[in-house]
């Protein structure tokens, strides 16, 4: 949204938000603290007492704090019973949706036993939304098919790719960079074990660059210290020009039943960094992903639906004789999935859904 909002000058844009504490950013309008994700027990009783009852009179006090012509609400966690009661009101409510929230449930330890009270609030949601932005060409279809919903596809905004000088990618270490979340360990340990037996075979050592925080990775950092070209968390300039120089960029959806939905309708935001860097993508997922689809359309990596170590080794190898992709398909993707079209549409879309006015005014909620 970072990236969406400066295009979207029309509009004058009233932010706001829950949080443990007011941002240090000093943008927006502060409406306390989440109603979700505190200590465990106190937090599961609390959020089934708010699930249950479907709305409360916080919910109801967060939505009168709110004035505005249009209310831009994105659906997640509270920010789904937020809109509920929005729309309840006669409010006109603008949809987006990040990740699938009845998915994020199910694949949650702490809210699972929840998930049907959010396909019942999400699916309200959905349906009495004026107009809805997802974030993939799957997530779109996927609520066209179970609820008839028609919705536009809006994920990132760059206006165009960095040149990057002087860059001359080494062969005597092998670097495979990532940034962000690996979403299972025992997955991201199957590529790790399958990389370095792969490395031996070619007698280069391997690296894997890290950038960004992520618990699945830091599992198998544990057993693999050696392996791993720690950055910790860099901002997304500095992360693109580390990840231009590596061979290749790694991207994981996993192929547990539990993501099923999630790696069909999200759409990993590492995947536009990764464009911006340039780089082959080395994709370990199904080839029902989001992800798989971007990877194949472009023609900018490989996909690998293998999960043992064997499948990985083939497709590494695979991968590795692939000559080098040219920056017109980088090119290509960037326009496509994140270029300014995509911004008009969404334009167009809120200016259609709030009521006629000569000053355009959206709030707009985060979890």
């Amino acid at each position: 949204m970072k990236s969406l909002l400066p295009q979207l000058t029309e509009f004058e844009i009233d932010w706001y938000y829950l949080a443990s504490a007011r941002g240090a950013f000093g943008v927006g309008t502060w409406l306390g603290p989440q109603l979700m994700g505190g200590p465990l027990l106190h937090d599961v009783s609390r959020a089934s007492r708010l699930w249950l009852q479907g709305t409360s009179r916080r919910i109801r006090e967060i939505a009168a704090q709110m004035d505005a012509d249009l209310y831009w609400i994105v659906a997640m966690n509270e920010g789904v019973l937020v809109g509920l009661e929005l729309s309840a009101s006669g409010k006109p409510v603008h949809l987006t949706v990040h990740d699938d929230p009845v998915s994020v449930f199910q694949r949650s330890n702490r809210y699972r036993h929840l998930s049907p009270l959010m396909s019942n609030s999400f699916s309200r949601l959905l349906r009495s939304a004026r107009s809805v932005d997802v974030i993939s060409h799957g997530m779109r279809d996927f609520y066209l098919e179970r609820f008839g919903i028609e919705s536009l596809v809006v994920y990132r905004y760059v206006p165009g790719l960095p040149r990057f000088k002087d860059h001359v990618i080494g062969k005597d270490v092998l670097r495979i960079g990532h940034i962000g979340i690996t979403y299972n360990a025992s997955q991201f340990r199957e590529f790790v074990e399958g990389l370095r037996a792969h490395g031996r075979r070619l007698g280069v050592p391997v690296k894997l660059v890290k950038i960004g925080r992520s618990r699945e990775f830091e599992k198998v950092q544990e057993d693999h210290p050696d392996l791993v070209e720690d950055l910790g968390e860099l901002p997304e300039k500095a992360a693109i020009e580390e990840l231009s120089k590596c061979n290749f960029l790694y991207s994981m959806y996993p192929d547990l039943p539990r993501f099923e939905v999630f790696r069909k309708t999200s759409q990993p935001m590492k995947l536009s960094t990764y464009i911006q860097a340039q780089r082959p993508i080395f994709a370990h997922t199904p080839e029902d992903s989001t992800l798989a689809a971007a990877v194949r359309k472009y023609r900018i990596g490989t996909v690998c639906p293998s999960s043992d170590r064997q499948g990985i080794e083939v497709a590494l190898k695979a991968h590795l004789h692939l000559e080098e992709v040219p920056r017109e398909r980088f090119e290509q993707a960037r326009s496509e999935l994140l270029g300014i079209a995509q911004v008009w549409a969404l334009e167009s879309a809120l200016r259609s859904s709030g009521t006629p006015f000569s000053q355009s005014r959206t709030a707009s909620r985060v979890s």
